[in-house]
């Protein structure tokens, strides 16, 4: 009867009903089988509310649609076309990564699509010498690439999601960083093969323009800020990624709606505003919902399950790795990138700590996997609208994106069974437990010791003398996983007071029930700094 159920729900779905729609559904029916209180998921809408990251969503939606209103795409695309005309390759190179961060600041790929693909069009027309299957196929794949880079949405969402449901840290400016060399291998590839696609065709170098090129360059010299504003804050770990939204979305905003004046305060802010909340609104819902359904997975532990189950026929990871690529690559045919990683990431995450894969390399390989869907046929979601934009059949453009598809299907290979090429660019992260009293983890720049109830924390950061520092601690015994929810219960202790010389706190934590799971939550900052909430999660020893 429950099959046939939610069976019918999923039917609704295919015929229209809306996504959010169709899981509330299923969790409802869920909990009222299992006699579970539906007034108990309040939680997750709490889990929600206390999450920087979903102000750093409407921002950055926000601010990627005053961007694909404005003139910025037409200025940039200018500015490096008269920079390197002299060389196809370079204007190849350009091209792709500027579609690659035109996707990257929007948080779609459907819309890099939509909004540069009219300008990028001819001129790679004009460089692969009128080759349109080539030129779709790079702009419609090159759109998907951005969806690992810094800002994109779903990165963020991802890490969101991932901190609520994983025993380790995940830090979202760690995950940009893990997804560096895996982003610049998909971009080697498609210049490559745009290089040996085209090179046989000739190639009119036209001569530099000094006087032309420096007026480009004062007419984007806003734009040309933009990326140094938004990496360098990010990449370095200057701002947090809600610092960086706010920061970007003022600068954006006060540059084109007042200095260039390409927008208008009466004319075009609510109708780009409007645009944003419908995308940011459908992602917060979205969340909303799954977060109801994936409390019924934990509570049931149906990883747990899924787990068992599979583990006597599937025992070694590598195995499972090709297991879960192909899992990936349908849900991110089937679902948009933001249901699947809703859906999907909670129940896969703790199968993936079991089998020992590294939390930042799970994370690359499943982000690729979802932009691939976007190019997978029948249903990719990038084909349809590329088949909208350059008015052409979707068979066309299944021929036009497959070569691409192939290519980045290989890189999706070699990142799932080389993590090096996802870890290399990260801080390192050990995990040593000599004996079962004493664990030894070191987060970013803290590393702390438990042995039985007695804590030291030594601070391995480049601390200045005669700086004023503060340790604030925050604890947490509350036996569940949304830390989030209950870390306004806990007392946050702020010690002043540690050996600065030896950069080291020790203290005992007394009363520890051996029955319960322990947090730990820290950061340290001086009088004018903030610092972040990292977790350390242990039992205390059995008397």
């Amino acid at each position: 009867m429950s099959f046939v159920i939610i069976i019918f729900i999923i039917g609704l779905l295919v015929i229209g009903l809306p996504l959010y729609s169709g899981i509330f559904l299923i969790a409802s029916y869920l909990y009222l089988t299992d006699n579970i209180p539906l007034i108990s998921s309040i939680s997750s809408f709490t889990k929600l509310q206390s999450q920087e990251f979903i102000a750093a969503i409407s921002l950055f939606t926000f601010s990627g649609y005053v961007l694909s209103k404005s003139s910025c795409p037409k200025r940039i695309i200018n500015l490096f076309s008269q920079v390197f005309s002299f060389s196809r390759v370079l204007q190849f190179i350009v091209l792709t990564i500027i579609l690659i961060i035109f996707t990257s600041l929007t948080g779609a790929s459907g819309v890099a699509i939509l909004a540069l693909g009219g300008l990028i069009y001819p001129i790679l027309q004009k460089l692969s010498k009128e080759n349109q299957s080539f030129s779709i196929g790079l702009i419609t794949s090159s759109s998907s690439v951005g969806l690992l880079v810094a800002p994109s949405l779903p990165v963020i969402i991802y890490a969101m999601v991932a901190q609520q449901n994983s025993n380790d840290e995940v830090n979202v400016n760690l995950l940009f960083q893990a997804t560096l060399i895996p982003t610049a291998l998909l971009i080697f590839a498609m210049i490559v093969y745009s290089y040996f696609t085209n090179c046989k065709n000739s190639f009119i170098a036209e001569k530099f323009d000094f006087r032309k090129t420096l007026f480009a360059v004062n007419d984007t010299k806003y734009e040309i800020f933009l990326p140094v504003l938004i990496y360098g804050g990010i990449y370095s770990g200057t701002f947090t990624i809600l610092e960086s939204a706010i920061i970007t979305t003022n600068y954006i905003f006060i540059v084109y709606f007042f200095v260039r004046r390409d927008l208008s305060i009466k004319k075009d802010f609510v109708e780009i505003a409007i645009q944003g909340l419908k995308l940011a609104g459908n992602i917060f819902i979205i969340m909303s919902t799954a977060a109801i359904l994936i409390d019924y997975f934990i509570d049931q532990k149906i990883a747990d399950k899924i787990f068992y189950f599979v583990s006597p026929y599937i025992n070694n990871k590598y195995v499972f790795l090709i297991f879960l690529n192909i899992f990936l690559l349908l849900a991110g045919v089937l679902l948009d990138i933001f249901s699947a990683i809703l859906i999907t990431l909670p129940l896969l995450i703790p199968i993936t700590e079991k089998f020992g894969i590294n939390p930042y390399h799970f994370a690359v390989i499943f982000l690729i996997n979802l932009e691939i869907g976007y190019l997978t046929p029948p249903v990719g979601m990038n084909l349809f609208i590329a088949s909208y934009r350059f008015k052409q059949k979707i068979a066309t453009i299944y021929r036009s994106t497959f070569p691409f598809l192939l290519l980045m299907l290989g890189i999706l290979v070699l990142v799932t069974y080389l993590p090096a090429l996802s870890l290399a660019t990260l801080e390192n992260k050990k995990v040593v437990n000599s004996n079962s009293q004493t664990k030894i983890i070191t987060i970013k720049n803290v590393q702390l010791k438990v042995v039985e109830d007695k804590i030291s924390v030594n601070l391995q950061a480049n601390l200045q003398k005669g700086k004023k520092y503060f340790v604030a601690m925050k604890w947490l015994d509350e036996k569940t996983q949304d830390v989030s929810f209950f870390e306004d219960l806990a007392e946050e202790t702020t010690i002043t007071n540690f050996d600065r010389d030896k950069n080291q706190i020790n203290f005992i934590a007394q009363d520890l029930d051996v029955t319960l799971e322990y947090t730990l939550r820290f950061k340290i900052y001086s009088q004018n700094e903030k610092g972040n909430y990292s977790s350390l999660i242990f039992y205390p020893k059995k008397k």
